[in-house]
Parts: structure tokens; sequence; C-alpha cells
């Protein structure tokens, strides 16, 4: 339970995600084998299915079918905006598929997911735990953002270490 909320802590919550960002191949039927890593986060989350789909058109997003579940609910609340609601829903849903996770810990990728994000089979991809999912990069949207983030890295170190206990 969540003292302060007096609300039951989810499960994607108390799971140690995995850290790290690991290169890895295709398979020649653009199916991802997730590290072990990973594997293990999803079994601890008791989760064999995922969602897998894009929601910036530059990555793809794996998330464990609970954690989607959760976005479909907060899209359907969502009020401010009904446009970005139903665009973020269709993309979503255009791109996406679910997914089971294989005995071999692999995830298929829907063919439009796969033609609109360049992965083709036996490339190289990037995955990277964030925000209770999975990012898939290509290889060079990968080398793009590490090359802009390098950029500024020491600029953001000082700011963080100047406003917080970061070391």
């Amino acid at each position: 339970m969540d003292a302060e909320q007096n609300q039951p802590v989810s499960s994607a919550e108390q799971v140690e995600p995995p850290r790290g960002a690991d290169p890895l191949t295709l398979d020649d039927k653009t199916r991802l084998k997730l590290p072990t890593a990973f594997q293990r986060y999803l079994t601890g989350l008791k989760e064999t299915q995922v969602f897998i789909t894009t929601i910036d058109l530059r990555t793809a997003r794996i998330y464990p079918l609970s954690v989607w579940k959760r976005n479909e609910e907060i899209l359907e609340r969502y009020r401010n905006n009904p446009q970005a609601r139903q665009n973020v829903q269709f993309m979503a849903q255009h791109y996406g598929a679910d997914s089971d996770v294989d005995p071999s810990g692999r995830v298929v990728l829907s063919p439009q997911l796969r033609e609109r994000l360049g992965f083709q089979p036996k490339g190289k991809v990037w995955l990277v735990y964030s925000n209770k999912a999975f990012t898939l990069y290509t290889d060079a949207e990968y080398q793009k953002q590490l090359q802009l983030r390098e950029e500024n890295l020491l600029r953001d170190v000082e700011v963080i270490q100047r406003e917080t206990d970061f070391v």
C-alpha cells in the first residue's frame, strides 16, 4: 500500500526494472528477442502479453499489457483536448498490436510499425526501459538521440546537481 495515498502500489512499481541500453538484432522474421533482464521484469509483473506501438513516430514502445490498458483508460477519460485524444488513440491502434511473449522471449512487431519506423530483418536495434515500458530504437534513431544528448550532458548534469543531491 502507498501510505501517503492509501492506495495499492501497482505491480510495475514493485518489480525492479532493467537498466541500461541493450543493442540487439531483429531476427530474419523481424521478431525481437527480449534480453533476460527484460523477460525477468515481465515475469515479475506476471505479464505474458505486451502491446507494441509508437506514440512519437520515431520509436516503438513495448508496453506490458496492464500498462497499456491503463493508458487506454486515461485516454478514454481525457476530455481537455478531444482531438488530441482521438489522434493518439487512432495512431496507437493503427501502428500497434498485441504480442505474446513466446517461450523464447520473442515478441512480434506489426508490419505497419516495422515499415513506418524502418525496422529491418537482421537490423540492429536498441532497447531501453523508461516510464513503465520499453523503448525500441532503430540504430539510426538511437545514434541520433545519443549525439543530441551527448552535446548537452555536462550542462544538464550541472543543472541537476545544483538543484538536487544527485552525485
